[in-house]
């Protein structure tokens, strides 16, 4: 990026309004649910399509009485282990859209003023001197140097970390399901 690029959008921050500020911090907010949402919509989907082609493949096992059928089967492994792949691959990206919604709602709620500590609460107000926005967020976003950064380093971690683990362990059943299926059809030849 250019420091033309980078000056412009320091700029262009500072010229909003701060009603401005705060529709565009609702819309991101919004937009932040929303792929929070289609991540985890489509997490359902390619895991009821997986367990569709694992089921279909058990019952096929189940009917089988020749070792053709056993490697006609092992079409339902190799697919399972596609969709797997496809999967994660896909939920990725709306994860990482996620994430990106989240650093700018961060640099949003920054240049409201949301970040700093509140000061001028009567003496009874609940945890005087700290910020609107929680500790917890304040400390995940400060350890990153950059938007990207974060980014990077979030993007094995949460909710995607465990869809990760769960497509993996999908394609293990699908190996061991091939490899059910190989040994099958072997027997069944012998």
């Amino acid at each position: 990026m250019s420091r033309d690029t980078h000056t412009y959008r320091r700029v262009a921050m500072h010229t909003l309004e701060k009603s401005e500020r705060i529709t565009l911090l609702a819309s991101v907010v919004d937009e932040e649910h929303k792929f929070r949402e289609a991540h985890q919509g489509r997490v359902n989907f390619y895991s009821s399509l997986i367990a569709t082609l694992i089921a279909a493949t058990i019952a096929g096992v189940l009917s089988a009485k020749e070792s053709s059928h056993y490697l006609f089967l092992l079409t339902g492994p190799f697919l399972v282990w596609a969709v797997a792949q496809i999967a994660e691959t896909g939920t990725f990206r709306l994860y990482q859209r996620f994430l990106e919604a989240i650093t700018v709602r961060a640099k949003l709620e920054q240049s409201l003023g949301l970040t700093l500590p509140l000061t001028s609460l009567p003496l009874d107000s609940y945890w005087p001197g700290e910020p609107l926005i929680p500790d917890r967020q304040l400390q995940s976003r400060r350890h990153a140097a950059s938007s990207g950064a974060l980014i990077a380093a979030s993007c094995g971690q949460g909710y995607n970390r465990a869809t990760q683990i769960l497509f993996l362990v999908l394609r293990v059943i699908a190996l061991v399901l091939a490899g059910g299926l190989s040994l099958m059809a072997i027997m069944r030849v012998t």
